[in-house]
């Protein structure tokens, strides 16, 4: 009993001394233009119930423009969020205490008082570096932060693209172009020294007491290799291509084209719904109508409900020309309705590519697709009218194909 209890005293003293490491987070992304890092350490506050975060952030801006952030909490929506950016002067750096509710632009908050610079400046490397003090940080009442949890989530989120260079603390935030969550040992970096400084970020930028590794852009813990978001993508790009191979079918003039055209445009349907169940369920906000997000999501939104339409209206096409053997009102409904479809999906896939900001590659790809898909359309188009129609007319009692989607007048 005596050695277990000299084990555990040991203990103890290793843990107090282990505990004034401070903990860091780093993220280093060159592609995204991304190199921020946050040591963080806590004390007892010696005025307020709670603990005082003391925080180092340190953030290279490329060409003094962007900005980066810090948030405790395990989503945006009410997260603690301590952002910075450029000063309109070289030299410069301004920061601001945010949040927001579900996914809008995060906003200053007012009369914050708790939340105090100590330092700010410009390292030999280029990089800015902020010395802040949040006081009793957890009365703040914003975010899930618990200075003692071995897995205390913080977020990070930085947009390289944004004109800052800017001195205002109400500047509006544009969308981040790298963002992620972590998952920090907070309990080794509360600290029981009453002299505890700020802490320092470390030359190599690595990160400490992170204990967790997720990708770059992974959020609530998950660890699979393609999240919601990249289904989401992945489903309807392919739904989209199915989309115009149903189109060139149905005006190949083919013997099979019409069963060839309703297969493969159910199969793109149904993706296209799925793809659109995904986001409706993962968005935690869609009526943003000021954001490109909102404005990919209300397209998505029309789709969705287009597609019913489109699919009842192609249904009464064929009823209705099998009874009267000519196109009707719904017939031509179907077809430039289609149209729209086509046009408003591949729109939206750039858009949605452009929301994600994704690598410029993928954007120019979907473009080459676009160029094909339009091109194949062009083609079988003017080889039905130019060889087809023409071979059609030597032909007697000839029955013109119902889902034609040309622009001649029925015979």
């Amino acid at each position: 009993m005596k050695h277990i209890k000299i084990l555990t005293t040991l203990f103890g003293v290793l843990n107090v001394c282990r505990g004034s490491e401070p903990a860091q987070l780093c993220q280093i992304e060159p592609l995204q233009h991304t190199n921020m890092c946050m040591a963080v350490t806590s004390i007892k506050s010696p005025y307020e119930r709670g603990h005082d975060l003391l925080m180092t952030f340190s953030v290279m801006f490329r060409q003094r423009n962007g900005w980066a952030a810090f948030a405790a909490g395990n989503i945006m929506d009410r997260a603690l969020m301590f952002v910075m950016w450029p000063g309109e002067q070289e030299g410069d750096i301004t920061f601001s205490v945010r949040s927001t509710t579900g996914h809008l632009p995060p906003q200053p908050l007012k009369n914050q008082e708790q939340v105090q610079v100590q330092t700010a400046r410009i390292d030999e490397r280029g990089f800015h570096v902020l010395q802040v003090t949040c006081h009793a940080c957890e009365t703040i009442g914003l975010g899930e932060l618990n200075v003692t949890s071995q897995n205390q989530p913080w977020l990070f989120a930085t947009s390289y693209a944004q004109q800052t260079k800017s001195s205002d603390p109400n500047l509006r935030m544009t969308l981040h172009t790298d963002y992620g969550q972590r998952m920090i040992d907070m309990a080794q970096a509360l600290s029981t020294a009453s002299n505890t400084d700020h802490p320092r970020v470390t030359t190599d930028r690595s990160s400490i007491h992170v204990v967790d590794s997720p990708g770059p852009h992974q959020l609530n813990g998950s660890t699979s290799s393609m999240n919601a978001w990249q289904a989401h993508g992945l489903i309807l790009s392919v739904s989209v291509v199915l989309n115009c191979i149903g189109i060139v079918l149905i005006r190949s003039g083919a013997k099979w084209a019409f069963r060839s055209h309703w297969i493969v445009q159910a199969c793109s349907a149904s993706g296209l719904l799925i793809g659109g169940i995904i986001g409706v369920v993962k968005s935690q906000s869609i009526f943003q109508i000021q954001t490109l997000s909102s404005t990919h999501k209300l397209i998505g939104l029309a789709i969705m409900v287009g597609l019913p339409v489109q699919i009842t209206a192609g249904y009464k096409h064929h009823i209705n020309y099998v009874k009267y053997n000519r196109r009707t009102g719904s017939s031509f409904f179907h077809i430039n309705l289609g149209r729209i479809l086509f046009l408003a999906l591949n729109i939206n896939v750039f858009m949605g590519l452009w929301h994600a900001r994704q690598r410029n590659a993928y954007i120019w790809g979907w473009g080459a697709v676009f160029f094909l898909e339009s091109s194949a359309i062009i083609w079988v188009f003017l080889m039905n009218r130019r060889g087809v129609r023409k071979d059609y007319k030597n032909v007697p009692d000839h029955e013109i194909d119902p889902f034609e989607v040309g622009d001649d007048e029925e015979k």
